[in-house]
């Protein structure tokens, strides 16, 4: 897997993407510029981490192979909420805006052509956070969030049409309490992908539902109604 770096006010930012289509950051480069700290304890700052949000890859730093800590998107985040430096907000915004539409060159999804809710709300401080958080958010934040809420008023709200918008198995698995690897699984059971030489291709009852991301990495994205758990 080849990283991928960045670099926010000199701070080096490496991530990669896994062959699952996954997007993961160097737990310690992030942790250095929250923490403002060029040496932190890694294991420290992650231990509250859910399980799928924290792994390890080989890769080669230095001349050498090592074995480093990665922490995946939705990791990031809850780092970038617990940090109390200023810093964390505009890197959040510069992740969100720079960073992973760089990554996705296909597929993203752009909230850019929404109405300026800051001109549709009051001037209460409160809402514009909230017209902050919803003006930087991927499609599939806004679904879990209406998971989260147990009722479909987000997306009525905002008048959101996702119908064709595609999710990575990771995202799909979350909105159904499933990692990403248990998706992808429950997918080729269901016929919808099959495994050619450890990459993901679709079948011809998966091309109905998905859609095939080509470029340096391959990978494989899902519509919202793609039927897990009944054929």
């Amino acid at each position: 897997m080849e990283i991928l770096p960045f670099n926010y006010k000199n701070h080096n930012i490496r991530t990669l993407l896994d062959e699952k289509g996954d997007i993961w950051f160097v737990a310690k480069d992030v942790i250095t510029l929250l923490q403002d700290n060029i040496n932190p304890n890694v294991g420290q700052a992650t231990k509250d981490l859910d399980s799928d949000e924290l792994t390890s890859f080989k890769i080669m730093s230095g001349g050498q192979t090592r074995e480093m800590a990665f922490i995946s998107e939705s990791g990031l985040y809850s780092l970038i909420i617990r940090s109390r430096k200023q810093i964390a907000k505009p890197f959040q915004r510069w992740v969100t805006r720079k960073v992973l539409p760089s990554i996705r060159k296909t597929g993203s999804y752009s909230l850019s052509e929404l109405p300026n809710f800051s001109e549709i709300l009051s001037q209460n401080e409160e809402a514009k956070k909230l017209v902050e958080l919803f003006e930087e958010t991927k499609p599939f934040h806004l679904l879990l969030l209406q998971k989260l809420l147990k009722e479909n008023s987000v997306s009525s709200l905002f008048q959101l049409d996702l119908s064709n918008s595609y999710f990575l198995p990771t995202e799909l698995g979350k909105l159904h309490g499933l990692s990403g690897r248990e998706t992808n699984l429950l997918l080729e059971s269901k016929g919808f992908q099959v495994s050619e030489n450890g990459i993901w291709k679709l079948t011809e009852s998966g091309k109905e539902f998905g859609m095939e991301i080509g470029g340096t990495y391959h990978q494989l994205k899902w519509k919202l109604e793609t039927p897990l758990f009944v054929v």
